[in-house]
């Protein structure tokens, strides 16, 4: 006989507060080796144009 009572167990996340304690650890590692992971500032270049010659 075929047992249908079936539980399924729900797939563990760690909490927000692991997850980005996890994250600074990663950076905190990775500043050892030398890669800096600082944020990039936009720099504004020469205007593109995204017309492709339409009109608008």
């Amino acid at each position: 006989m075929i047992d249908s009572d079936v539980h399924h167990i729900p797939k563990y996340e760690p909490p927000a507060l692991v997850q980005v304690a996890a994250i600074v650890d990663l950076v905190a590692d990775l500043e050892k080796h030398g890669v800096t992971l600082a944020p990039k500032a936009y720099t504004p270049g020469d205007p593109v144009d995204w017309s492709n010659g339409r009109v608008s």
